[in-house]
């Protein structure tokens, strides 16, 4: 699609300048890191500028999803960390296809998840409360950033499920890692196939419309409708036309900044389905974006 850069921000030949610096580089081996860079084209003008240097692929064979057979939903698991148990169900690695291929960010993409078990609920104003209370550097005072908490009066005192907002993805790779040190185990933000796989497996699929958990969602609660829910996955402009799994692995491996992907969120807008992105800056905060924890058994 066409953009235009007004005068005060005209376009940086970013592909341009990949290629320098490649050349000045040297390196024996640069196809990933050209892979990665044309999976973020996502205008004319950018394509123009990368075709000078590079081969640009315009298609992708077609994918067809058709009716996928997931393995069931495994037994509950809790996780024990001291002070606090979570409860999760396990779920099976699997491959399977993502998206519904109606949009460029939800087409389809071939994934594999390995086996992870997925908390129940999202992670809660008490369990945060709890977490502040063992971390005061990340109480609302001591963030310097006026919407983070914003409207909310937590207590470890006082329990409750409804799902912690306004805090950012930084702040939650904090508490993942947190419960990673008082439970022993690999605790982490799922990725965006994880997810995807737990909400294709879910046994109802009724959304919620209050960020009181209602009982009917089934096994995990508030997964289709409540928050969005972040990910740990890397938004990619083209990244389910080019090898989904490889261009999220690539992206870690080179660092890149995270754009992260948020899933669920249909409490706020009835277009939303188990297939839409959303995408969030990493430290930006937001009214109905929270977050659930999986983990390694």
């Amino acid at each position: 699609k066409s953009l235009e850069y007004p005068p005060q921000f005209p376009y940086q030949p970013v592909y341009a300048n990949l290629h320098n610096d490649l050349e000045a580089l040297q390196l024996r081996n640069s196809q990933p890191i050209i892979d990665l860079a044309l999976s973020f084209i996502s205008n004319d003008t950018m394509k123009s500028d990368a075709e000078r240097f590079f081969p640009v692929e315009t298609k992708s064979a077609p994918i067809q999803a058709g009716i996928q057979e997931l393995p069931p939903v495994g037994k509950p698991i809790t996780l024990d960390a001291g002070n606090l148990t979570i409860e999760g169900y396990s779920y099976t690695g699997s491959s399977f296809i993502m998206g519904d291929g109606i949009t460029p960010q939800s087409g389809y993409a071939p994934v594999s998840t390995k086996d992870f078990v997925l908390a129940k609920r999202p992670v809660s104003q008490y369990e945060w409360a709890l977490f502040i209370q063992e971390n005061p550097h990340w109480s609302k005072s001591a963030v310097n950033d006026s919407s983070y908490l914003a409207g909310l009066s937590l207590s470890p005192q006082f329990s409750t499920n409804r799902p912690i907002y306004n805090v950012s993805y930084h702040a939650a790779r904090a508490f993942v890692q947190w419960l990673s040190e008082k439970s022993g185990k690999e605790v982490f933000l799922p990725t965006e196939a994880m997810w995807s796989q737990a909400a294709y497996s879910q046994e109802h699929t009724e959304y919620d419309t209050s960020l009181a958990l209602s009982e009917r969602s089934v096994p995990l609660l508030g997964l289709l409708g409540g928050v969005w829910e972040m990910t740990d996955s890397h938004y990619i402009p083209n990244g389910r036309n080019a090898g989904y799994d490889r261009l999220q692995e690539l992206a870690e491996t080179y660092g890149l900044g995270k754009q992260v992907i948020v899933k669920g969120g249909s409490m706020i807008s009835k277009d939303v389905t188990i297939d839409s992105v959303g995408v969030i800056e990493p430290d930006s905060v937001h009214d109905y974006i929270g977050f659930r924890i999986g983990w390694f058994e």
